[in-house]
């Protein structure tokens, strides 16, 4: 089922570029892992908490904590 992005327009504009639906992230840590290919240091941990909240059908301040902290490892490490 697609979830509807809620995200930043420049977030929005970077999926584009990147040839990702803005309207069904997928597989979020694939996602996040092709911006951060075309974008490097562009691809934030805030991508990716948007990406996985949107995912979820949530907003990313309703990100549980533990899913937050697994988040920020993953992206630390790379």
């Amino acid at each position: 089922m697609a979830r509807r992005l809620s995200i930043d327009p420049d977030l929005r504009a970077r999926l584009v570029e990147i040839g990702a639906s803005t309207d069904d992230v997928g597989d979020p840590a694939e996602t996040w892992r092709r911006l951060r290919q075309r974008f490097g240091p562009r691809a934030t941990l805030i991508d990716r908490y948007a990406l996985d909240a949107a995912h979820r059908g949530l907003q990313v301040e309703q990100l549980p904590a533990d899913v937050r902290a697994q988040l920020g490892a993953e992206v630390l490490r790379g």
